[in-house]
This record gives structure tokens, C-alpha cells and sequence, in this order.
């Protein structure tokens, strides 16, 4: 997705005048309203229009720079609607290219993420509730080291008194 923000950027520059780090690309809440949206407010003042006109000036423009991606003027905000093959395609790209090390990133980096996962009571019958919750833990622990997170995974025996407590008894007797 990066790349297609990126692109919406750059287009945005390129009509607006603004330098894409001052473009802010944001996410609508509603997402029948796309992808992406791009608040037109930061270019009222310098335009001095309305921002909603602002809009619906640059729809076309920008649309006819960026191709897959749709672009609609909704009040104050141009939305933006990333074409699902062109999704597609650009994700299986990625996973091409980068093969075993796709996904991976280093926004972890420096930090430690604990994961307490199974804990099985040994006084009882192991069962599959217990290799589930192993599973899922072992696998949060691999997602958050492609990450960079440095994970320390913790497969907490529980319930030692049961059993101990039977033998102390056996003994005393």
C-alpha cells in the first residue's frame, strides 16, 4: 500500500503545488469511501477558495496521473480507490521480488514483546485448547520477529500445587 501512497503523493504534488511531505494521505473512516483520502483544507488559504471547489479542481487533474487508482471529489476530500487486480497484482510483484523476506521491516526495532501462550495445567489432560493457543503464540512470535521485535515467547507450566501437594501427603503417610 505505501506504493500507492506514494503515487497519490506524488500526483497530488504535481497538481497542488505542494511538496509531498506536506501532503497528508489519510485513511477515510467510512471505507465505502475508499482507500485513501487527501483533506483539501491545507489549500484553501493559499488558493483562497473553498475547500470542497478545491476538490473538484484537482479530481481530474490528479486522476489523469495516477492509473488503477480512482479518484473522486467528496466535499472537502479527493478519495481514492485503488483498483482491486491492480492491488493484486502489485502485492504478488512484491512477494515476487522480495520472496522469503516479504513483510518484513524493522519498525520493532529496540523493542521487546513478551507472549505468555498455552499454559497448560500438567494436574490435567492436555487437549487441543492448549496446542491452539501454542500455535496462535508461536505464530505472533514469528510475525512480530519479521517485524524486528525481539520476542521472548513464554510457555507458562501451570498448576504445580495439585499434584505436589498429593505427593507431600503420599510421603506423610
Amino acid at each position: 500500500m505505501r506504493d500507492f501512497v506514494d503515487r497519490i503523493r506524488a500526483a497530488l504534488s504535481n497538481a497542488s503545488g505542494l511538496s509531498p511531505e506536506e501532503i497528508r494521505v489519510e485513511q477515510p473512516r467510512d471505507p465505502e469511501l475508499g482507500d485513501f483520502a487527501f483533506p483539501c483544507f491545507p489549500l484553501a488559504k493559499a488558493r483562497k477558495a473553498p475547500p470542497p471547489k478545491i476538490a473538484l479542481e484537482l479530481a481530474p487533474e490528479v486522476a489523469a496521473l495516477l492509473e488503477g487508482i480512482d479518484v473522486v471529489a467528496a466535499g472537502p476530500y479527493l478519495n481514492f480507490r485503488i483498483d482491486r487486480s491492480e492491488l493484486a497484482r502489485s502485492v504478488l510483484e512484491r512477494v515476487r521480488s522480495d520472496g522469503s523476506s516479504y513483510g518484513r521491516s524493522d519498525e520493532g526495532a529496540g523493542k521487546t514483546i513478551v507472549l505468555d501462550y498455552s499454559s497448560p495445567n500438567i494436574a490435567k489432560q492436555f487437549h487441543v485448547g492448549h496446542l491452539r493457543s501454542t500455535i496462535i503464540g508461536a505464530a505472533l512470535m514469528r510475525l512480530n520477529q519479521a517485524l524486528g521485535y525481539r520476542t521472548v515467547g513464554i510457555n507458562h507450566i501451570g498448576d504445580w500445587g495439585s499434584q505436589f501437594g498429593k505427593l507431600v501427603a503420599g510421603i506423610a503417610r
